[in-house]
C-alpha cells in the first residue's frame, strides 16, 4: 500500500480509537457506581435486558454491512436516485423489523418471570424496562439506515463524535440516578434517552448528501432493495452463529446458573473489561477487509500473503500488549473498578482475555476470507462452534457459574481456530498454516511473555509500599520491554524505516 494511504488510515482512526477508549472508561465508571447504588440484583436486571436487546440485533440479517457497501458504491458513481430508492425501502424494512422486535419484548415482559426465575418485584421492574425498550426499538432500528448512509459518505469522525456525546450523557444519567435516588426503571429510561439523543443530529447530518430529507426519510418499497438483501443474507449466514454464541451466553447463565440472574452482575463486570479489547481489535478488522478485497480483486497473491503474515504479526503484538497489561494488573483493576470483593474474578477474566487473543489474531486471515466470498465452510464452523458454546455453557453453568460462559466461548473459538488453520489457510488461501501459526503468532506471544515475566519480576523485587506504585512500575516495565522487543525482534528494518520516516515524523499525528 502507498505510504499516503497508510498515513490516512492512521489519521482517520484516531477519533475512532478515542471514542472506543472514552466509551470503555465510561463503562468502567458506570458499572461499579450502579452496583454500589442499586445492588447486584437490580443491576443484573439491567444487564439481562441489555443482553436480550443485543441478541435481537441479529434481526439485522447482515443488512447493516450490505447497506454501507451499496450506498458507498452508488455515492462514488453518482447514482443518487438508486441510493434514494434503496434507502427509502430500507427505512420501510427496518421499521418493520423494529415493530417485530417490539412485539417480542412485550411477550418477554409477560412470560419472563417463569423463564428467568424472578421474584415479584424483579418481574415488575423487568416488565417496565422491556416496555420502555419496546417503545424505543423502532427508532433505534430506523437509525441504522441513517448510520449506514453516514458511513457510506465517510462521516467517520462525525459518527465517533456522536458516540462520545452518547457516552458522556450516560455518565450524567448515572450521576443523576444516584444523586436523586431514582428507581432502576427511571434510570433505564434515561439510559435509553442518552442513546437516542444523537439520532436527530445524525439525521441533520444527512443534508451533506445533497438529497432532500423530506423525500429520503419517507419510507417506500422498491424492488432494488432485493440486491442489497441478497448480498446481506450471505453476511448474515456467516455472522448469525457467532452473534448467537456471544449474545446468548449471558441469557443461558441467567437461566441455568445456581445464582440465577445475579451472576450476570459479575459477567457484566468482566465483559466491560474484555469489550475494550474487542473494540480495539475490531478497528483492525474494519481496515483490513477493504484492503484485502482490493488485493483479491486484482489477484495480487504476493501482497495478499504479505498482508496475512505481517498483519497477523502486528495484530498479535498489539493485542498481546493490551491483554498482557490487563492480566498483569487484573486484580488491581477489578479492585478499583468494582471493589476488592470482585478480585476473585481475575482468573476468569484472564481466561476470557487469552481466548480473545486466540480469536482476534486471525482477523487478517478473516479479512481475506471474507473478500474471497468462499464462506460456506465458515458458516459450518460457526454453526458447530455455536452449538458447542451453548452446550458447554448449559452443562457447566451449575458448577462453574460465570466461568461456564467463558469456557463456552473458548469452545467456540477453538472450533473456528481448527477450521481456519486446518482448512481455510492451506486450502483456500494456499498458505503454510503451520508457519503462519508458529512464526506469526506463537513467536510473538512468546516474546511478549518474556516482557510479562520481567514486569512481574519488577513488581516482586522492588518493595513498593503502595499498590498504585506497584501497578505503575509493572505497567511501565511491561510496555517499555514490549515496545523494545517488537521494535528490534518483530518488525524488520524496512518496516522500522517506514514507521520512522513516513508515519511517526511525517505530521500524521500533528494534524
Amino acid at each position: 500500500m502507498p505510504a499516503s494511504a497508510v498515513k490516512n488510515m492512521v489519521s482517520g482512526s484516531i477519533w475512532g480509537v478515542s471514542g472506543k477508549l472514552i466509551d470503555a472508561m465510561v463503562k468502567f465508571a458506570v458499572i461499579p457506581l450502579m452496583i454500589a447504588h442499586y445492588g447486584r440484583k437490580e443491576f443484573a436486571l439491567v444487564s439481562l435486558v441489555i443482553s436480550l436487546n443485543a441478541y435481537m440485533r441479529m434481526m439485522d440479517l447482515g443488512m447493516n454491512v450490505g447497506g454501507v457497501r451499496y450506498f458507498a458504491i452508488w455515492l462514488a458513481q453518482g447514482k443518487k436516485e438508486e441510493l434514494l430508492r434503496v434507502a427509502r425501502a430500507s427505512f420501510l424494512v427496518y421499521g418493520g423489523i423494529g415493530i417485530v422486535n417490539a412485539i417480542v419484548f412485550i411477550l418477554l415482559a409477560i412470560f419472563g418471570k417463569e423463564l428467568f426465575r424472578m421474584d415479584v418485584n424483579q418481574h415488575y421492574e423487568f416488565q417496565w424496562m422491556l416496555v420502555l425498550l419496546a417503545m424505543s426499538t423502532v427508532f433505534s432500528w430506523l437509525s441504522y439506515v441513517v448510520d449506514q448512509l453516514l458511513n457510506a459518505n465517510e462521516e467517520f469522525i462525525w459518527i465517533s463524535k456522536m458516540a462520545i456525546v452518547s457516552s458522556l450523557l450516560n455518565i450524567f444519567v448515572t450521576a443523576a440516578a444516584i444523586w436523586f435516588n431514582l428507581s432502576i426503571v427511571v434510570y433505564f429510561f434515561l439510559y435509553l434517552c442518552s442513546i437516542l439523543f444523537v439520532i436527530p443530529f445524525n439525521v441533520g447530518r444527512l443534508t451533506r448528501l445533497s438529497i432532500p430529507l423530506g423525500t429520503l426519510l419517507r419510507p417506500k418499497w422498491h424492488p432494488a432493495f432485493r440486491e442489497v438483501f441478497k448480498y446481506s443474507l450471505a453476511l448474515f449466514a456467516m455472522g448469525v452463529f457467532q452473534a448467537s454464541a456471544d449474545a446468548i451466553r449471558p441469557i443461558l447463565l441467567g437461566a441455568f446458573a445456581v445464582e440465577g440472574i445475579e451472576v450476570l452482575a459479575d459477567y457484566r463486570v468482566i465483559q466491560a473489561i474484555s469489550m475494550l479489547v474487542v473494540s480495539m481489535g475490531g478497528l483492525f478488522l474494519n481496515m483490513l477487509v477493504p484492503v484485502s478485497a482490493k488485493m483479491v480483486a486484482t489477484n495480487d497473491k504476493v501482497q495478499q500473503d504479505l498482508l496475512t503474515n505481517r498483519g497477523t504479526i502486528f495484530i498479535t503484538a498489539f493485542l498481546s500488549i493490551l491483554i498482557g497489561g490487563l492480566i498483569l494488573n487484573g486484580s488491581y483493576i477489578l479492585g478499583i473498578f468494582v471493589g476488592p470483593s470482585y478480585a476473585g474474578l481475575q482468573g476468569w477474566l484472564s481466561v476470557w482475555l487469552l481466548t480473545l487473543l486466540l480469536n482476534m489474531h486471525m482477523f487478517p486471515v478473516t479479512g481475506v476470507i471474507m473478500s474471497t466470498g468462499k464462506t460456506k465452510p465458515l458458516v459450518l464452523s460457526s454453526a458447530i462452534g455455536c452449538i458447542v458454546s451453548v452446550l458447554l455453557t448449559i452443562l457447566l453453568a451449575h458448577r462453574f457459574g460465570i466461568g461456564a460462559a467463558i469456557l463456552g466461548y473458548l469452545g467456540f473459538v477453538l472450533i473456528n481456530l481448527a477450521f481456519t488453520y486446518g482448512f481455510y489457510i492451506p486450502v483456500i488461501l494456499q498458505m503454510n498454516a503451520k508457519s503462519l501459526f508458529f512464526n506469526s503468532f506463537l513467536r510473538v506471544v512468546g516474546l511478549e511473555m518474556l516482557a510479562f515475566g520481567i514486569a512481574v519480576g519488577v513488581g516482586a523485587i522492588f518493595p513498593f509500599s503502595s499498590p498504585h506504585l506497584v501497578m505503575f512500575a509493572k505497567s511501565v516495565t511491561f510496555v517499555l520491554c514490549s515496545f523494545a522487543i517488537i521494535w528490534y525482534a518483530v518488525i524488520n528494518s524496512r518496516e522500522r524505516a517506514f514507521l520512522r520516516h513516513q508515519v511517526l515524523f511525517s505530521g500524521t499525528f500533528r494534524r
